[in-house]
């Protein structure tokens, strides 16, 4: 396979990285969300197609590459959502046990104030 590294940049965004392939797996592209792992691969094999062909399996390749990459965004955003949300609740929790004890020690001074 002859690889074709479009940006040399690293991926600033964690590393997302999607692959997608064509051709019966002769031609190979991967993508990422900022672009720094994009790449292209071809077998040797391919480079005997007539150009609109092989330009029709890097598309596809993309495209498959794009599913798998927006599929993989999707995952980590609701991740991110559930980790949030346990945060606001753990945030909840605590909330109320500080006013518990808040309530209590208001509670003592008021007893000893009317004793």
């Amino acid at each position: 396979m002859h690889e074709v590294d479009l940006t040399p940049s690293s991926d600033p965004y964690g590393g997302v990285v999607a692959h997608g392939q064509a051709a019966d797996g002769m031609v190979r592209v991967t993508v990422s969300i900022s672009g720094g792992a994009d790449a292209v691969a071809f077998d040797p094999r391919v480079m005997r197609l007539p150009a609109p062909l092989l330009a029709k399996h890097v598309c596809h390749a993309m495209q498959a590459a794009h599913r798998e990459l927006l599929k993989l965004i999707a995952g980590k955003a609701r991740a991110s959502a559930n980790d949030l949300q346990r945060q606001i609740e753990q945030i909840h929790v605590d909330h109320i046990n500080q006013m518990e004890y808040f309530r209590s020690v208001l509670d003592r001074i008021q007893s000893r104030v009317r004793d």
